[in-house]
């Protein structure tokens, strides 16, 4: 058995940012998209954000904004997030009709009153980085067959059964180039057990055999599924088998995002 540990910049020869390049890219994205809006305003909502997070009266957020640094943003608000999930837990578990759960209640929802905007401008950032993903697998869809990804096929013409990878990266490109050559599958291929069902409303079981190769992301991944809440009117692709329930695992940010890599 061989460890691969890759580094953030494996996958910038298919054309993906590393770290400290995807808030640029994410935003290059966003404008070129034009008057969209879906489950935020891409010319609005996306304007108001760089307000936000430029004027900021935390200093954290304005220092992590003129870094452009996604990772730094993110860990920000999403602590003022679990900050508000502790608190809420606390209530709940204080004796109802207590002292003690009165000021509890009061104290979450003065709370939530002065983080109102950072959960809807991390759910901003959030869908922009959702959206820009799966633009960038559908375009990986018609480049799969181009030079830039030879460096990355030699790589996995390495890798045999019982091999191990342990990445730093968040995109799915080497799964998708393991799965081509049948060293990958979506069933353990991630260390843990996923049970698929045949697509959004078909609840048809999808067997998959245990994968050859397993990949290690300390951050979580792409190829990663865990069900979002959708706007009413909002519809998932219709293509590629999905997981059928929510991952045990304790998922970071970047599994929220969803990308169909059986569809590559």
């Amino acid at each position: 058995m061989n460890a691969y540990v890759l580094g953030a910049g494996v996958s910038k020869t298919v054309g993906y940012p590393v770290g400290t390049e995807l808030f640029d890219e994410i935003d290059k994205y966003v404008r070129e998209s034009g008057n969209c809006s879906d489950r935020f305003d891409y010319r609005e909502d996306w304007n108001a954000l760089h307000k936000w997070l430029r004027e900021n009266n935390d200093p954290k957020i304005v220092q992590a904004y003129a870094t452009k640094n996604i990772e730094h943003l993110f860990t920000i608000l999403d602590f003022a997030i679990q900050l508000r999930s502790d608190a809420l837990s606390s209530a709940f578990f204080a004796k109802r009709g207590s002292d003690e759960s009165t000021a509890k209640a009061a104290t979450v929802d003065a709370f939530d009153r002065k983080i109102e905007d950072h959960t809807k401008y991390r759910n901003i950032l959030m869908w922009a980085l959702e959206h820009y993903f799966a633009w960038r697998h559908e375009e990986d869809c018609l480049w799969k067959k181009r030079k830039e990804w030879d460096t990355l096929r030699a790589l996995a013409d390495r890798m045999n059964p019982g091999d191990v990878v342990i990445t730093f990266n968040y995109d799915a490109t080497l799964e998708r180039v393991l799965l081509e050559q049948k060293k990958w599958s979506l069933r353990d291929g991630y260390g843990f057990e996923l049970v698929f069902q045949q697509s959004r409303h078909d609840k048809t079981k999808v067997p998959f055999s245990k994968s050859p190769v397993t990949i290690l992301h300390l951050h979580g991944a792409t190829g990663w599924y865990r069900r979002p809440i959708f706007a009413p009117d909002y519809d998932l692709p219709p293509k590629g088998a999905g997981p059928c329930q929510r991952t045990h695992s304790d998922l970071h940010l970047w599994s929220r995002i969803f990308l169909w890599i059986l569809n590559f």
